[in-house]
């Protein structure tokens, strides 16, 4: 069920906010109808930047109702497009301040996702109130890395898993050296003491 309420317009005069009895003169009197049923404005995904510069995308859903119409109507050309407007701006505000990850236990996007909506609420709140607007909700739909910058967190992480590879490999090959350098320096020293034992057994055969 759609639920309105009347802001009613007279031309001079403005509007009545207060209820009441009035004695008017009807001759330039508008009516403009207003639903204060809940509505949703999607914020679709846009790229800001994280306290650390890091670029971003994130995006959210707002939930708002009009609880005055005559803000709504006379304040205000159209009360859905600011509305709009407002939330992208606090939520790229609310962006820049964080780090979208951290590793020391302070407090991050991916961390503080419970306690974000409430804060892009209140702020929200604080912007649209000249408009007549509640803010019922928000909520992120969606936060991650821009792209390029998920690329290069890619390459990174795939050197760090690279890194012990290579040094296993190169800790496998320096034992292998090893090894055949002794067995190398074995059979020669081996050669040596067989080559003394002949010449030896060959001396005592002459002197025989």
């Amino acid at each position: 069920m759609r639920v309105t309420r009347r802001a009613p317009l007279l031309s001079g005069t403005g509007t009545w906010r207060q209820p009441g009895l009035y004695c008017i003169n009807p001759c330039g009197l508008t009516w403009s109808l207003v639903s204060v049923n809940n509505r949703v404005a999607t914020l679709t995904a846009m790229k800001c930047a994280d306290s650390a510069g890091s670029s971003l995308i994130v995006s959210g859903v707002v939930t708002f109702r009009v609880v005055d119409a005559a803000r709504a109507v006379l304040d205000m050309s159209n009360v859905d497009a600011y509305t709009h407007q407002q939330a992208q701006a606090v939520l790229k505000r609310v962006a820049s301040q964080y780090r979208y990850i951290t590793y020391d236990g302070s407090p991050s996007l991916i961390t503080e996702q419970a306690h974000l909506g409430e804060s892009l609420r209140e702020l929200l709140q604080e912007s649209v109130a000249v408009a007549g607007v509640q803010v019922v909700s928000f909520a992120l739909s969606d936060l991650s890395f821009a792209p390029e910058i998920a690329a290069q967190m890619l390459i990174r992480q795939q050197a760090q898993v690279r890194a012990p590879l290579h040094l296993q490999r190169g800790c496998t090959e320096g034992r292998c050296s090893s090894v055949l350098r002794t067995s190398a320096h074995s059979g020669h020293h081996r050669r040596t003491q067989n080559d003394r034992v002949w010449r030896r057994w060959n001396r005592m055969r002459r002197c025989g």
